[in-house]
């Protein structure tokens, strides 16, 4: 099964007082935007089983999931019910600019016989922060 994910995060300016006239945000250059470190960690993702890319704009992370498998039925082992991934990205940008995840979109495949249920969920949260935010798809 191949599992893609792209995250979309955005930059823009922090600013402490109000321009009096709008004026369309300054991005950062590119080649300033990078991820750092990627470590991921999880019974769906292995070592070895997970790519990342990202697009000349810096805008749109791609992760590619080679081993993301979950099963069920005769044979199959209680471990292979539910599978999990963490993924940590330690991403360097310019000080005085920020980032978010703006959209999440998940590809994937299920071959599910008559009856049987699946589920995907994720949770998202940035390092210190308490505050998660879960999709359910």
């Amino acid at each position: 099964m191949l599992f893609t994910t792209a995250l979309l995060a955005t930059v823009a300016t922090l600013s402490l007082a109000a321009p009096t006239t709008p004026s369309p945000p300054v991005l950062p250059n590119p080649n300033d935007v990078y991820i750092r470190k990627f470590t991921y960690a999880g019974s769906g993702c292995p070592y070895g089983t997970v790519a990342n890319s990202t697009d000349a704009s810096k805008e749109v992370l791609t992760l590619l999931f080679s081993d993301y498998v979950a099963s069920i039925g005769p044979g199959t082992k209680v471990a292979d019910r539910r599978k999990n991934c963490a993924i940590s990205l330690d991403i360097h940008y310019p000080q005085g600019y920020q980032y978010a995840i703006f959209t999440a979109d998940y590809r994937g495949y299920a071959d599910l016989e008559y009856g049987v249920t699946g589920e995907q969920q994720s949770t998202y949260y940035f390092a210190g922060q308490q505050q998660q935010v879960r999709q359910l798809s």
